[in-house]
């Protein structure tokens, strides 16, 4: 044999999989596995697979491999061009599924590596097991890796700059912005196995404004499996986090438990020009805060196959955030000759937590005809939010001098009780074998929401408290969502489909003001249409053009008339009475795919109505009040992009870019003086791999600008370096991160009205060092005797048993 002498002697690799009936999953036992080198045709190795279909060679060479199956009652198979090398040590096959046997035929498969980021059917799909960034970060960190995906100012997830379905393991999730935020930032990264985004998502998501984005879960091959995590960061951030997995034919289990801490550090400054007709002056504000919170984490899934046509699926799922948050901000008032004549200091403290337990259950099944199947999908989710805030306020005159008795002290206590109910059921039917399929589907949305805000003035002397009833509230928020889909995708021709479909939604909304003994209802009803049609040639090329309504709906935070005194010279409130934003969308996509390039690129055009936006309005005693109105409406003209690229076996590159403009109705920029403006982010992922060890390194450079109607929102470029170096057989991983260390999260914003101009810029102190130590463990389940008893008793020279070693 003359392959590399060192690699020989390291014996660095392994390969392994799991072998599956086609058709009915069930395991394939005793099988005979030969693996042959490519490059040293002396190399050979054989192994069975064992009572769970499971396999394993450990000690191999770096190489390319081919791996010959057979078994009886199944036709041979033969997958080729595996390559074991030191940036991917260990091959997982996964499931690898056999045909009963036919023909008798040998089928031949090439083996494809996984790119970071690829496309599937003009979707998008991360695989996070090729980054080493994924140990150590949350899945909302390495949701901002992905092309067309990033998040607003507010945190919140945007994909094209709309709000998309979130799934966990094909599962909807149902919470609100605040809950799912906390779930992304408490999910381990090292616990995903891919990320999907699906801007042409199935019929029953297809009028979703943002899509969907599939998040999957790892698995694990055969057997039992586990991993552990430790996080450390400059910042003060820390996290432990574990997994364990048990997985046979017909039953998965999957547990993941960890809690983590974190910190950040803020500072921002603006001023505020206000415009009367008599006079002009300025505010100026300054503000030093820090947020630090503790996030637990616990999810149990339990998928079970009944039988070969029934699938039974289960998630329990708890995450909590204690949280507390201070901030010291500074007034200053002006007037024309930039003179300071007011001043004062505000002090605000917010502690408080959530809790956020919920249970998914999910039923599969299958029909007799290939593609027929029945999907349920139910979940219940519960969120208990107690928070408390301290407002403290000290006056200063022109001198800067205390103005005694003007100090003040507020507090506020506030409850908040969420529940929420989705029911949704799914049923495709070919009406013609494998050309074309019917699609139905219906769902049955409950969120509803208790919130008891109760506010005090505190004496500044300390002997107690009064309550400020005009400054409390205490309401019920509820809102239904009904919704029925029908849809029929036919094929024209080979690679040739069209698809068309309309979806009903009916939603209402209501608002029980308790304290004022008044209730708001609105509810509205929209037709949604939706179509498209996809030409593919040969799996390398496609072309698509897509159709959809979506209705954008204002949640509780754009319609909660509750009014933040948290800053007194801006005060914020929602609107009851907003519509919802229908929006009709035409996209053109076309991708690409070789041996080693990727693209995408799409143009699009949307019209969207009834906009829901934030709007600033001063007022005569200098407040400026914050809320959100419909406005006339808009149109976008988008062009999305992104490319991946192996430039050389260990070096790999891909870049994403997303711009969008916004233009407005001439009314609105006259009257309302909003302005025509673009949101703007792009993305830049290196990964390379040293040559001949076990090292991946990563860099990642991404930019971000939003726009309003009122404005602009930009941040300056965010960065991430990783390395991950893997020892005692892989099994322990050393993963080093450096987030922003040259730049640090900066956003700039300019807000103008029709008698005010804000200009501001706020600084995160985002800058951290991280390190990461993972292990991981795996192992499969003893054989029964009857399996064992059906092995060969005498195998050839060099074979190895499932699990050993096997010489080299």
């Amino acid at each position: 044999m003359t392959m590399t002498t060192g690699a020989v002697a390291q014996s660095p690799g392994s390969l392994g999989g799991n072998l599956l009936t086609k058709g009915n999953a069930d395991a394939v036992t005793g099988a005979t596995l030969l693996l042959q080198s490519l490059e040293e045709p002396s190399f050979r190795r054989q192994s069975v697979s064992d009572g769970l279909g499971s396999f394993e060679f450990r000690n191999l060479p770096f190489g390319l491999y081919s791996l010959h199956i057979s078994s009886m009652g199944h036709d041979p198979l033969r997958i080729d061009s595996i390559r074991v090398r030191p940036d991917k040590a260990e091959v997982i096959l996964a499931d690898i599924p056999l045909a009963l046997k036919t023909t008798g035929l040998e089928t031949i498969v090439i083996h494809a590596e996984k790119p970071l980021i690829e496309s599937k059917d003009g979707n998008i799909v991360f695989n996070a097991t090729e980054s080493p960034l994924s140990a150590g970060s949350n899945a909302s960190e390495l949701l901002r890796n992905i092309p067309l995906v990033a998040q607003d100012p507010d945190g919140k997830v945007t994909v094209r700059g709309r709000e998309p379905r979130i799934l966990v393991d094909d599962k909807p999730v149902e919470m609100n912005a605040r809950q799912m935020q906390d779930f992304l930032e408490s999910l381990p990264g090292n616990m995903i196995e891919k990320i999907e985004v699906m801007t042409n998502p199935p019929a029953q998501y297809a009028n979703e404004p943002g899509g969907v984005i599939n998040i999957v879960t790892r698995k694990g091959r055969t057997g039992w499996n586990g991993r552990v995590n430790v996080t450390g960061g400059t910042r003060g951030e820390t996290a432990l986090n574990g997994h364990a997995g048990l997985r046979r034919k017909d039953l998965s289990v999957q547990f993941t438990a960890g809690t983590g801490f974190s910190r950040v550090l803020g500072l921002s400054a603006s001023a505020r020009t206000n415009r009367f007709p008599d006079s002009t002056n300025r505010l100026l504000t300054s503000n030093r805060s820090e947020s630090g919170s503790w996030r637990p984490l616990a999810r149990l899934a339990i998928d079970q196959d009944i039988d070969a046509r029934n699938i039974l699926s289960a998630a329990v799922q708890f995450n909590a955030n204690r949280y507390r948050n201070t901030n010291r901000i500074g007034y200053e008032n002006e007037n024309r000759y930039a003179q300071v004549y007011r001043s004062s200091v505000r002090n605000v403290v917010n502690d408080g937590e959530n809790i956020n337990p919920d249970i998914t259950l999910s039923y599969i099944r299958k029909g007799r005809q290939k593609g027929e199947q029945l999907r349920f999908n139910g979940s219940a989710g519960h969120s208990d939010t107690e928070g408390l805030r301290d407002f403290r306020q000290s006056f200063f005159d022109a001198l800067r001098q205390p103005l005694t008795g003007r100090d003040s002290a507020q507090q506020q206590d506030e409850t908040t009780i969420s529940r929420s109910l989705s029911l949704r059921l799914a049923y495709d039917k070919p009406l013609i074998p494998e050309r074309t399929i019917l699609s139905t589907a219906a769902a049955f949305i409950r969120n509803a929401t208790h919130v008891d805000l109760q506010s005090y003035d505190i004496a500044t002397s300390g002997a107690g408290k009064t309550p400020r009833p005009a400054l409390s509230n205490v309401f019920d928020f509820r809102q239904d969502i009904l919704a029925s889909t029908l849809s029929l995708r036919q094929r024209l021709a080979e690679r040739f489909w069209a698809t068309s479909g309309l979806t009903y939604e009916s939603t209402s909304i209501l608002f029980d003001l308790i304290r004022d003994a008044k209730q708001v209802r609105n509810s509205y009803g929209n037709w949604l249409p939706f179509a498209n049609i996809s030409r593919y040639w040969n799996r390398k090329s496609s072309l698509s053009l897509i159709y959809r309504a979506t209705l954008r709906r204002p949640g509780i935070r754009e319609l909660n008339p509750t009014i933040d005194y948290t800053d007194p010279y801006n005060l914020r409130f929602g609107n009851a009475s907003l519509l919802p934003s229908p929006t009709h969308s035409l996209d053109l996509n076309f991708g690409r795919t070789l041996d080693n390039f990727q693209m995408n690129a799409g143009i699009g055009y949307n019209r969207v109505d009834d906009i829901f936006a934030t709007v600033r309005t001063l007022q005569e005693d200098g407040r400026t009040h914050i809320t959100w109105q419909n406005i006339s409406g808009r149109e976008e003209f988008e062009f999305n992009g992104w490319m991946n690229l192996n430039l050389s076996k260990g070096f790999r590159m891909n870049a994403n870019a997303y711009y969008a403009y916004n233009r407005y109705s001439a009314h609105d920029i006259l009257v309302n003086r909003y302005r025509n403006a673009a949101s703007i982010n792009g993305r830049v992922n290196l990964t390379y791999a040293p040559n001949q060890q076990v090292w991946n390194t990563t860099a990642s450079l991404g930019v971000n600008r939003y726009a309003n109607p009122q404005g602009t929102v930009r941040s300056t470029v965010n960065m991430v370096f990783g390395a991950q170096y893997r020892l005692l057989k892989r099994r322990l991983i050393l993963t080093a991160q450096a987030v922003d260390p040259f730049i640090q999260q900066e956003y700039r914003t300019v807000t103008e009205g029709v008698n005010f101009r804000t200009e501001g810029q706020s600084l995160s102190r985002t800058r951290n060092y991280r390190l990461t130590i993972g292990y991981n463990m795996s192992g499969t389940l003893a054989a029964s005797k009857q399996i064992r008893k059906a092995l060969p008793q005498e195998r050839s020279r060099g074979a190895a048993t499932p699990g050993t070693r096997s010489g080299g």
